[in-house]
């Protein structure tokens, strides 16, 4: 009987041995496992972190790649007429702001640009009447038309051709003078215009004056 009792006592000391070896043996995976978990979430933090500076330095890259080509590609802000075109060939090399084109826009009015002496700019005024004269159209059948001053510049410009200072006025045709024109007339950038200016009561003022020009715009290759 005793030894019976013994023999489970040791079986009994040997199963709760055993359980308490599997009590630390959960335990220790317990612990790796939550050491597994962390290391698993700060790995995919790091790499999430890692991804997005990445994804950064992508659109950084597609940004600056985005504006290399549309750099090849020039695009006026305005429909028009092209003159004064200044490359020709495939693959030639254009310097920064070197103006490529010009670009005569077709919703636009045309303007004329003349240069006052400044002894009169006080005797000018917006909206003052002007008498045209296209000295390369036809004269016989070309008549005089009539402008309105639209813009009188603040402060005076240096003729470097011809010397001297002068304000800077610009003249847009009435409504309805083009109409005017002979068939087959045609107003363009560069065209010399006689420009008279009537002040009070007095004959017309002829001013000294510029070619007709027109607001155009300046292609440019941007560096």
């Amino acid at each position: 009987m005793k030894r019976e009792q013994a023999r489970l006592q040791g079986i009994l000391g040997e199963l709760i041995a055993r359980k308490a070896q599997a009590e630390g043996l959960i335990t220790e995976i317990e612990i790796e496992t939550v050491k597994i978990s962390s290391t698993r979430h700060e790995t995919a933090i790091s790499q999430l972190r890692d991804q997005h500076y990445r994804e950064m330095e992508l659109k950084e890259q597609r940004r600056a790649l985005k504006q290399q080509l549309a750099r090849l590609d020039i695009k006026a802000p305005v429909s028009g007429i092209v003159y004064g075109l200044q490359v020709f060939a495939l693959r030639a090399v254009i310097r920064a702001a070197e103006p490529l084109l010009y670009l005569v826009p077709q919703d636009r009015p045309l303007v004329i640009a003349a240069q006052v002496a400044p002894m009169y700019i006080d005797q000018l005024f917006i909206g003052q009447t002007v008498f045209l004269r296209f000295s390369a159209l036809d004269q016989n059948n070309t008549p005089e038309l009539l402008g309105l001053v639209a813009q009188i510049s603040a402060d005076t410009f240096q003729n470097d051709s011809a010397g001297g200072a002068y304000y800077r006025v610009e003249i847009t045709l009435a409504q309805g003078e083009t109409a005017r024109l002979p068939e087959g007339a045609t107003l363009r950038p560069g065209m010399p215009v006689e420009t008279y200016i009537k002040i009070g009561d007095r004959s017309p003022l002829a001013y000294l004056i510029k070619p007709l020009s027109n607001y155009f715009v300046k292609a440019f290759r941007e560096r």
